[in-house]
């Protein structure tokens, strides 16, 4: 097909896609197809917006075939004189320039979070699953060429639909995570950001080296002064992903650090004396339930627990 040919068929498919949106059947698949099909090249985004601009508002273009469009532009293309010929096309790229510069500045980044205790699923028009934990913010905006996440705070389990054409990244300050279709888990807590990877693989950069490929059982840790990567079983990263029905999973966990994730779910916080913060924990307990959980120490470790304002202490 000759440039003039593609040219056409683009301004054709332009027209399409604006007649569809108005269309009583429009809906947010046929949004992320549009999303596509703008991102596919800058010339289908000139077109979708030369016609916006062409005719106003959309509900016009209803009424208009293609063919029917081109004459139009014809007919006033020759209705013009030279010297309004050369002032119409400067209005038009002003117009153009304009809508352009809205339309890639108009943002459509969504907010979710949930409260302390809480959890979320977001189903995406692609069939890709976000899961949020307890205490957790994040961000998303899709409309672009890459599917974008932030996670500001928290936790988040992710079930990706892989696409190499729109990649799906997830940001944390300086340290950014590729899907290359996967199941993983990011968590950003004050001091550290973690990355496991269930399934598939993700690349992980942290801003400071060359990026790092992790594959199924690989964990990254990200602190200010270092990175390092280990490998975990795969029964080791199911237990950690019990929060989705609620639990927590010890596995000769020690019980300070049991304290913290309890903590990470509970206004009612849990306080571990010194000398009995080393004791290993097992078990599975409710992530809600913290005097349940100072109840069994004292009956596997012979310790006390007391309730105070807002917290629980555990000693000996």
């Amino acid at each position: 097909m000759s440039d003039a040919g593609t040219a056409q068929q683009v301004r054709e498919d332009a027209a399409n896609w604006i007649s569809r949106r108005d269309g009583d059947s429009w809906n947010e698949a046929a949004q992320t197809d549009l999303d596509a099909w703008l991102a596919q090249s800058p010339a289908h985004v000139v077109a979708f917006l030369r016609a916006e601009a062409a005719w106003g508002r959309a509900d016009k273009l209803v009424a208009l075939k293609p063919q029917a469009s081109r004459r139009f532009a014809e007919t006033i293309k020759d209705a013009l004189p030279n010297t309004l010929r050369a002032v119409a096309a400067a209005a038009v790229i002003a117009v153009i320039g304009v809508a352009a510069n809205n339309y890639f500045t108009t943002t459509s980044e969504k907010t979710y979070s949930t409260p302390v205790g809480g959890r979320e699923t977001i189903t995406l028009v692609d069939g890709s699953q976000i899961a949020l934990n307890t205490d957790t913010t994040l961000r998303m905006d899709l409309s672009g060429r890459e599917r974008k996440v932030w996670l500001d705070k928290g936790e988040a389990y992710f079930h990706v639909t892989h696409n190499a054409a729109r990649p799906f990244r997830v940001f944390a300050d300086n340290r950014t995570v590729t899907d290359i279709g996967t199941r993983f888990t990011v968590r950003r807590d004050s001091e550290r950001f973690e990355v496991a990877v269930m399934e598939g693989k993700v690349s992980f950069d942290s801003g400071k080296e060359k990026s790092i490929a992790l594959l199924p059982g690989d964990v990254v840790v990200a602190t200010a002064t270092k990175v390092s990567v280990t490998k975990k079983p795969s029964r080791a990263l199911a237990e950690a992903l019990g929060w989705q029905r609620g639990l927590l999973i010890f596995d000769n966990t020690t019980l300070a650090d049991a304290a913290a994730e309890f903590n990470r779910y509970n206004a009612q916080k849990l306080v571990v004396a010194k000398s009995a913060a080393h004791l290993p924990v097992v078990g599975t307990f409710r992530a809600n339930d913290a005097e349940a959980f100072a109840r069994v120490t004292e009956q596997v470790f012979g310790l006390h627990s007391e309730k105070r304002a807002n917290a629980i202490v555990i000693a000996r």
